[in-house]
């Protein structure tokens, strides 16, 4: 695998072209048919995965979270007008504020009435015992001589046990409705205690209802910034995603890439004057011919008092050359 994926590199090119946003994708094959399928296969993969890249689509997410929301706080409101509505609340403070007063009026009637019966039921017990000690008839003597002895007997009722017998029928009366109120006062106190209660839980539902859309509101306003952000952002990915496009499709060349004969014969000529020139280079530097007096000089440590040239001597001895 390694093996291809660097033969695969070394076979493929990718050059920009120079003033331009373009860039030139080649690829070597023996066969021109095969590296036009490698060179379609490859820009329809990279686009592939650039579209993959830039086509994220942020503002679906925060569309479905923002819907997801928006039903949350719908279902929240018909809470909170379904709570109101069975509990018939309309102004809580003010319904508290009327129930306590309720119930203090109805404790302090309440506490009155068993004041009256209390003392009613005193009285009533006092009386009772007055009654029991006053005789109901009271007998007085006269002298008269139309009767036996000449003493007349007069039995008449007792005017104070008829106003005692009085007064505990009166408390009697009055204190037989009071069993009663005590039992409708203390029966409207705890009425009251419990609308108390029933408004109380109503309002911690409201509440609790209320926290809860107050924070899907602040979490709405918080995603609707998101995505007004991510729609920025994809349009942005939308331009990147459609600005990289296939200029055209692979072309295969009427001459082959390699090899190239002009090329490679101007590349040898080049090679051979370069390794010509370095082997006459190296006999210069290596030969022990000294061709001038100061190289003669150098050579031998000794100064040079005269030199004589060469003369060559030729059939016509008309001249010499020196060499």
């Amino acid at each position: 695998m390694d093996a291809a994926i660097k033969k695969f590199q070394k076979s493929i090119g990718v050059n920009p072209v120079k003033m331009s946003s373009i860039v030139d994708v080649t690829y070597e094959a023996g066969n021109p048919i095969d590296a036009s399928k490698v060179l379609d296969t490859l820009i329809h993969v990279y686009l592939a995965m650039h579209t993959e890249a830039y086509a994220s689509g942020k503002q679906e997410g925060y569309e479905q979270v923002i819907g997801q929301d928006m039903a949350d706080l719908e279902r929240l409101e018909h809470e909170q007008t379904r709570i109101r509505l069975d509990n018939q609340l309309y102004d809580i403070a003010a319904q508290r504020a009327a129930l306590i007063q309720q119930r203090v009026d109805a404790q302090a009637h309440f506490n009155d009435v068993i004041d009256r019966k209390v003392t009613l039921e005193q009285r009533i017990g006092a009386l009772s015992k007055s009654q029991a000690a006053v005789p109901s008839t009271t007998v007085s003597s006269e002298t008269d001589q139309r009767f036996q002895g000449g003493v007349k007997t007069i039995v008449q009722p007792n005017l104070l046990a008829q106003q005692v017998k009085q007064e505990l029928i009166m408390d009697q009366v009055e204190l037989a409705p009071l069993a009663d109120e005590v039992t409708r006062y203390r029966s409207l106190i705890a009425g009251h205690g419990h609308e108390l209660d029933r408004l109380e839980r109503a309002d911690t539902e409201l509440r609790l209802n209320k926290a809860h859309i107050d924070n899907i509101q602040a979490n709405l306003q918080a995603l609707r910034q998101r995505l007004d952000q991510a729609r920025t952002e994809d349009e942005l990915d939308q331009a990147r995603m459609t600005s990289v496009v296939q200029v055209s499709p692979a072309l295969t060349p009427d001459k082959p890439a390699s090899p190239k004969p002009l090329t490679f014969m101007a590349a040898g000529m080049a090679c051979g004057l370069l390794a010509a020139g370095g082997v006459i280079g190296l006999a210069i530097v290596t030969r022990g011919t000294v061709y001038t007096e100061i190289g003669l000089e150098r050579q031998f440590g000794l100064p040079v008092l005269a030199s004589v040239d060469l003369i060559a001597e030729r059939t016509d001895r008309k001249s010499a050359v020196p060499k």
